[in-house]
């Protein structure tokens, strides 16, 4: 039996690309063999952007580009702005620019926007104490 929220987002990716298929797995796309918190699609759905722990000073989100053909489909971003703890949420917003924001335990919101060419973003808080626990969501 398919839960209701994994059935509208299987609807939605159907919807999308017309289908929705295992096209590769790994057992964890991090160097330190940490699974992601959480997952967004990029708008234009060639890539995958994934968050994991800001803890042990590796890297905080991965991209995987689903069109590259062999090689590393796998790229980290190279900043960090987030202090510690997991990083619970992604979400890219519905603005002409694409950006996304990641949220996490140390309570910090983070936007993130494309730079010049692909796969390079640039982090900005837009705050760090705001929040009185950790930001669950975004």
């Amino acid at each position: 039996m398919i839960s209701s929220s994994v059935y509208m987002m299987f609807r939605s990716v159907e919807h999308y690309r017309s289908g929705a298929s295992l096209l590769n797995s790994s057992d964890s796309a991090s160097q330190k063999k940490r699974w992601p918190e959480d997952i967004a699609w990029h708008p234009e759905g060639n890539r995958l952007f994934s968050v994991y722990t800001a803890d042990g000073g590796d890297s905080q989100v991965s991209v995987t580009d689903l069109n590259k053909q062999g090689g590393a489909r796998v790229k980290f971003l190279e900043d960090k702005p987030h202090f510690k703890g997991i990083i619970n949420g992604i979400v890219f917003m519905p603005w002409e620019d694409t950006c996304f924001v990641t949220g996490g335990s140390d309570h910090a919101v983070i936007l993130w926007r494309e730079q010049d060419g692909e796969n390079k973003w640039k982090p900005k808080p837009l705050h760090r104490n705001l929040h009185s626990s950790a930001v669950m969501g975004v």
